[in-house]
């Protein structure tokens, strides 16, 4: 099911508008009490990043490192438990 969350990111990211962030998840903690959580931003990081603007995203949130980095490892382990299963397949 995690292989779904890299796919699903970069979707997210197209389709939110990353210079109004339209299209986002809208902030509950912001609409609650009316000022900024520190994810505020993120979606519309997500959306330069996916975008290609790197240095954009991180001016945006700085978040955003940690996010790639979670991702970038969760992908590549499903990736790894993937070919390990397949490599056992055909060794037995």
């Amino acid at each position: 099911m995690r292989i779904l969350l890299f796919p699903s990111l970069i979707l997210y990211g197209l389709i939110v508008n990353p210079y109004t962030g339209k299209g986002g998840i809208p902030c509950l903690w912001r609409f609650i009490f009316g000022i900024e959580c520190p994810a505020c931003g993120l979606s519309r990081a997500i959306a330069l990043l996916v975008r290609g603007n790197f240095c954009h995203a991180v001016e945006m949130n700085v978040l955003i490192i940690p996010v790639c980095v979670i991702a970038i490892y969760l992908l590549g382990a499903e990736i790894t438990k993937y070919y390990h299963l397949r490599r056992n397949l055909w060794h037995s």
